[in-house]
C-alpha cells in the first residue's frame, strides 16, 4: 500500500472553521446551532453605561459603527489576540487574530477599516444620556480586582484624564472634543466619552468600549511614589551605620550604648535595606515573569511575599527596643532622630504593603 498522508487532527480541521460557523449560524438565524429566539436574545442590548455609547449584549460588546449595529467578542492574553465582529444588517462577520507584542495596535486600525470598507455610512449618536462634566485625575479599568494580589496591576497602568480650558478632554492617548450635553468625541469621530457618577457613589469615564473608574488618592501613583520615597531615602541611609560604626571604633569614639538600644538600630536597619531588596525584586517580577501567572502564582512569587512578613516582624521588634532602650540609650540627638526617621519610613512601607494586598498571601 502507498503511504497515506497524516489525516489532520480534530483541532486542526475544526479550529480555522469554527469561528466561521459560528459567524454564519449568528448572521442567519441561528442556522441549526441556535435557535432563532436564542440568536435575538444574544444580539439584543442588554447594559450600557449611557444611552449614547457602545455597550454589552447577551455575550458580545455591542457598538455603533457607520450607523451600523456592530457585536463584537475579543479575547487576549500576552502577545496575543483574537477578534469576532459580526455586522448582522450587512450579513457581515470577520474573524482575526494576531500573535505578537504589537498585535492589539494592529487590529485597532483593522476593525475600522474592515467596517469602512465593507460597511460605510454615516456615525449617528442616539440621544439621551446622563453625563457630568469629567473630573481630572488618575482613571483605573472598572473591572478590576480589589481583594487579593492584583490590586496592584491597578498601580502599574492607570490612565491620567485632563481637561483643557477649551473643555477638550486628554485621555489614554487620545483627544475628546465635547459634543454637548456632556458627550465628547475622539479626534478620529470613532469612539465615544461620558462621565457619570455611579449608584455606589464613584466617579466614572465610559467610553464605547471599556469603563474606568477614578482612583482615590492614596492609590495614585503620584502619593505612592511619595510614600515609597519617605521609605527608601531613610532605608538606604541605614546601609551607612556599619561605616559609620567602623568609622568611630578607628577614632575611639565609640560610646556605650545600651544592648536594647543597639537591637533597635540593627533590627530597625536590617529591615529597612530587606524592605528595599523586596520591592525591587517585585519590580522584577513584575515586569519580566508575569507571563508565569497564568496558571497561578509561581513558587518563587509565594517565597518572595514571606519577605514583607519578615519586614514587618523585625519593624514591630525594633520599634520595641527602641521604646525599651529610650531612656539611658546613649544616644546622640542625630542616631534618635535617625532612628525615629527609619520606623517612620518603615511605617510608610507598611501602609504600601497593606494597601496592595502585599501582607501575607492574598491570592
Amino acid at each position: 500500500m502507498k503511504d497515506q498522508p497524516a489525516r489532520p487532527s480534530r483541532i486542526d480541521r475544526e479550529v480555522p472553521i469554527a469561528p466561521l460557523r459560528w459567524s454564519i449560524a449568528h448572521l442567519n438565524d441561528g442556522r441549526g446551532i441556535l435557535s432563532p429566539a436564542t440568536t435575538a436574545r444574544m444580539h439584543q442590548p442588554s447594559f450600557t453605561a449611557d444611552p449614547r455609547l457602545g455597550g454589552w449584549a447577551n455575550g458580545f460588546e455591542y457598538r455603533r459603527m457607520n450607523g451600523h449595529e456592530v457585536l463584537m467578542h475579543d479575547g487576549s492574553w500576552e502577545a496575543f489576540l483574537s477578534v469576532l465582529m459580526l455586522v448582522p444588517d450587512c450579513g457581515l462577520g470577520l474573524f482575526v487574530s494576531a500573535n505578537g507584542t504589537g498585535g492589539v495596535d494592529a487590529l485597532t486600525d483593522v476593525l475600522p477599516a474592515f467596517t469602512d470598507t465593507f460597511a460605510p455610512g454615516n456615525q449617528t449618536t442616539p440621544s439621551g444620556g446622563r453625563g457630568t462634566k469629567p473630573q481630572a485625575g488618575f482613571y483605573k479599568p472598572a473591572r478590576h480586582n480589589e481583594s487579593t494580589v492584583e490590586k496592584l496591576l491597578t498601580l502599574l497602568g492607570p490612565g491620567r484624564l485632563s481637561v483643557a480650558a477649551d473643555g477638550t478632554v486628554k485621555f489614554k492617548g487620545k483627544e475628546w472634543k465635547p459634543q454637548g450635553d456632556n458627550l465628547y468625541v475622539s479626534s478620529d469621530g470613532r469612539d465615544h466619552l461620558v462621565s457619570f457618577t455611579g449608584t455606589d457613589g464613584k466617579r466614572y469615564v465610559a467610553t464605547d468600549g471599556p469603563t474606568y473608574q477614578l482612583e482615590s488618592a492614596s492609590e495614585t501613583p503620584t502619593v505612592n511614589l511619595v510614600v515609597l520615597l519617605a521609605f527608601a531615602v531613610p532605608a538606604l541611609s541605614a546601609l551607612l551605620l556599619p561605616l559609620v560604626a567602623l568609622v568611630r571604633r578607628l577614632r575611639k569614639r565609640r560610646k556605650p550604648m545600651s544592648p536594647w538600644w543597639r537591637a533597635a538600630r540593627w533590627l530597625a536597619a536590617g529591615a529597612g535595606v530587606l524592605g528595599v531588596a523586596f520591592l525591587v525584586a517585585l519590580v522584577a517580577v513584575l515586569l519580566v515573569g508575569s507571563g508565569d501567572f497564568l496558571f497561578g502564582p509561581p513558587l518563587r512569587f509565594r517565597l518572595l511575599l514571606l519577605v514583607p512578613v519578615i519586614v514587618l516582624a523585625a519593624a514591630v521588634a525594633s520599634v520595641t527596643c527602641t521604646v525599651a532602650g529610650w531612656r539611658g540609650s546613649g544616644a546622640g540627638v542625630l542616631a534618635r532622630v535617625h532612628q525615629v526617621g527609619l520606623l517612620g519610613g518603615l511605617a510608610a512601607l507598611a501602609w504600601f504593603l497593606w494597601q496592595w494586598n502585599l501582607i501575607g498571601w492574598q491570592f
